[in-house]
This record gives structure tokens, sequence and C-alpha cells, in this order.
């Protein structure tokens, strides 16, 4: 804990669920302030989550073809001098409601809610030493070589960055365990990851789609993602998604996904823990998207705050619970 702060009991806290264009970034980015600036002003809301690759589209058949939308971020990530984007991305976002990046994006609307944002997007990243025997260090038992790009430094991250209301990166996170259509281009994450955010005295934890699943569908037993935030007492997981509807003939509010989240989540019933969860609707290259956005109180008996609906884009806010349990 951290001593002159009181703990915030209460947080008021977002879902951004929308229809993401393959490849059309600056009008999914315009897009999303719409719903965002619709529904939320400045002083509404704590934080917000957007899914997984937000603004970007999901489906890449290859590295090649995703390059042309990778983010680099290396000079704002910790033991870096620069706290801001370099000068070849200057144009002010608020005059030309043009965003270079999605840290542009994050950095400008969450100064202008004064809230902490996050949101999804493909990263490139050159990896540290240190990194590198991190993440061979945390790979599972059962690991099975899922990447391309094993001997290179260069990676190609499915990634979840956290703004703080000041504009500055507070968190960059990467998805660890990778789904069939992230090997076509992403490299593995090192690690999970639970942060303490010592404004609120709560830790924060962060998860990207298929890290909520066993270890490459190998033992549905196996809760790897709870029990680490279980052990590292996470009191938020921010969850960003991009979540295939397995039954499209179902229309509406369905509790089928978020009651599978609660399932993987089971180690973490009881704890208080909320799980936030921002996924996407509509179809892309064949696939589609389930939505079920939801905010879920994880006391003794599991509540869900928020449920969106399958086809539903929309931006809601709910306030979470102040007991625990």
């Amino acid at each position: 804990m951290t001593e002159g702060l009181l703990p915030k009991t209460e947080l008021r806290i977002g879902v951004l669920q929308f229809d993401v264009q393959w490849g059309k970034v600056q009008e999914n980015m315009a897009k999303a302030s719409s719903l965002i600036f619709n529904r939320v002003k400045k002083g509404d809301i704590d934080l917000l989550l957007l899914p997984e690759m937000a603004f970007s589209g999901y489906v890449f058949k290859s590295r090649e073809e995703i390059s042309p939308f990778l983010e680099n971020i290396d000079h704002l990530l910790p033991g870096t001098s620069q706290t801001s984007c370099p000068p070849t991305s200057a144009s002010p976002p608020s005059q030309s409601n043009k965003f270079f990046t999605t840290f542009e994006w994050c950095q400008h609307h969450a100064k202008t809610l004064e809230c902490y944002i996050a949101a999804g997007y493909p990263q490139i990243h050159e990896e540290t030493e240190e990194e590198t025997e991190k993440r061979i260090q945390n790979r599972p038992k059962n690991y099975v070589v899922s990447t391309q790009n094993q001997e290179s430094k260069t990676k190609y991250l499915n990634s979840l960055m956290l703004v703080s209301p000041q504009g500055e990166l507070v968190v960059n996170y990467s998805k660890h365990f990778l789904y069939e259509t992230d090997k076509t281009w992403a490299d593995e994450g090192c690690s999970f990851v639970s942060v303490e955010l010592p404004e609120w005295q709560k830790k924060i934890g962060f998860g990207v789609c298929m890290d909520i699943n066993p270890y490459e569908y190998l033992n549905s037993s196996l809760k790897e993602f709870a029990n680490f935030h279980k052990k590292a007492k996470t009191d938020i997981i921010l969850f960003a998604a991009n979540w295939i509807d397995s039954d499209p003939e179902e229309e509406g509010k369905s509790l089928e996904t978020a009651s599978y989240w609660v399932q993987r989540l089971s180690p973490l019933i009881g704890s208080g823990c909320v799980f936030v969860a921002a996924n996407r609707v509509g179809k892309e290259r064949g696939t589609l998207f389930c939505g079920s956005s939801t905010i879920i109180h994880l006391g003794k008996k599991p509540a869900a705050l928020v449920l969106l609906g399958k086809r539903e884009e929309n931006c809601v806010i709910t306030t979470t619970p102040s007991q625990k349990n």
C-alpha cells in the first residue's frame, strides 16, 4: 500500500464495443471517438477499455500484411528518456482530429476525459536480453513452438496499452497465449502481468483474448490466467478481445460467452476482483465476432454489472461495488 493515499473504493469503468473495419485505422478511430463522446464527458469515468487491436482489425494473413499497421512505442517504455510521441507525429490531434498512432488517440482521449484508457494494438518491439530471458522462463511446461520469429530480436506483438489521465503510458502488455489467427504474424508476450496503480491502491491485471483459455487448448483443467491473478491478488482485470461467435444464429444478449469467461476465472470467485471485458462486433474476412462485452464482479456470487448484446455498438459505464465481496 502507498502511504498518504486512500484506496479508491468505487470506480466508474466503461467498455467500448464496436464494429472495427479491417485496415481502416482513421475511420475506426473516428467511429470510436463518436461512440464515446455521445455517452461520456469529462469527469464521468475513471477508466475506459477498448477491444483487442481496436483500430487495425484482427485477421492478418502474414507478417508482411500486418507490417504497415505495426506501432513502435519503444521510446515510451520504462528506461527511455522520451515521454511523448516523437516529432514525426507532431500534428496536434485536438486541432486536426487525425491520430497517427493508438498511443496518440489514447493520450488525447485520456486527457480530454480525465481518465485512464486502455486499447489493443499491433506492436513492433526490439526485445531486450532481460525480456528474452523472462519470456523463456515463463513458457508453460507444455510449451509448443508457435511463432515464426524465434531468433530475431524484432518482435511483432498483439499488445494492450494503458494510458493515464495525464497522457502518459502506464503499462504495455503483450498477449502471452496466442490464438491460431495470431500465429500468422505475432510473437508471444513474455508473461501475464499485474501492476499496482498507486493512485487507486489497486492492482490492475491485463489479458488479451486467448490468454484466458488453457495454453494451446492442451488441458482445459488448467486455469493459468486466473491462477496467476489470484496469486498476484489482482483487483481489476482489463481483458481486450476479438472473441469469435460460436453460435451465429443467436442474436441479442447472450450469457454464453460471459458464463464461459466466469468458468475460466473460477479461482477468482469470492475474491471481489472486477473483470472488465471489451469485445468487438461485426464480421471481418469471414470471421464473425460475438460482442457480449461485460463487467463482472467476482464476488461470492459473480454478478454481471454490464452485458452488451452480440451485435450492439455502444459505450457503457458502470460503478464497481465498494465492497470486494
